[in-house]
C-alpha cells in the first residue's frame, strides 16, 4: 500500500526563523516531509521535482523574490496551501502578494501562536491522514501486535511439553 507523505517547503533566508518555522510545521503535522531552503533557485528546483502540499515563502531573498516561487507553484497547482511571510506589512504589498494566489500572509515579526493558527486554518491537522504518517504510538502498537502474532509452528514449539 502506497502512502502519500504530506510535504512542506519552507523558503526563508533567516536561519533562526527557518528553524522556528520547521519546528512549528513539524509539530503541527507529525510525519510531514519538510524541505527548507534559503534560495529561490533551491525552492524552484525542489518544487519542480517534488511538489508540495504546504509552502511558507519569504518575500525578499538573496537571489530574488519569493513571488517567483509562488508564481511557479500556482502554474502547476491550485491545491498547494501557500503562506507568504514578509517584513512588508503595508496594504499594497499584501494586495500584490494576494494577486499571486497566496492563501495567507504573515508579516514579521510574528508570534508562534499566530503562525500555528494560520496554518491550522489552511491545512487542518485533524484532516491530515495520520495512517500514512504513523506516529510513535502507532509504531509501538504495530510492533507489539507483530510480536504477539507469531506463526503457528513457533507457538507450538514454545508451548510443547
Amino acid at each position: 500500500m502506497k502512502h502519500n507523505v504530506m510535504k512542506a517547503l519552507i523558503l526563508e533566508d533567516d536561519t533562526l526563523l527557518a528553524d522556528l518555522l520547521e519546528t512549528v510545521v513539524g509539530g503541527l503535522y507529525p510525519g510531514i516531509d519538510i524541505f527548507v531552503t534559503a534560495s529561490v533557485r533551491g525552492a524552484l528546483s525542489h518544487w519542480s521535482q517534488h511538489g508540495s502540499d504546504l509552502m511558507i515563502i519569504d518575500w525578499n531573498l538573496p537571489d530574488g523574490s519569493g513571488l517567483e516561487v509562488i508564481r511557479a507553484a500556482r502554474e502547476k497547482s491550485s491545491k498547494t496551501a501557500i503562506v507568504m511571510i514578509s517584513g512588508r506589512a503595508d496594504r499594497d504589498s499584501v494586495l500584490k502578494a494576494a494577486r499571486y494566489g497566496i492563501n495567507g500572509y504573515i508579516s514579521k515579526p510574528f508570534s508562534v501562536e499566530m503562525v500555528h493558527e494560520r496554518l491550522t486554518a489552511l491545512v487542518d491537522p485533524a484532516e491530515f491522514d495520520r495512517e500514512s504518517q504513523p506516529g510513535l504510538e502507532h509504531l509501538l502498537q504495530t510492533s507489539v501486535e507483530s510480536v504477539i502474532q507469531l506463526p503457528p509452528p513457533l507457538i507450538r514449539l514454545g508451548f510443547s511439553n
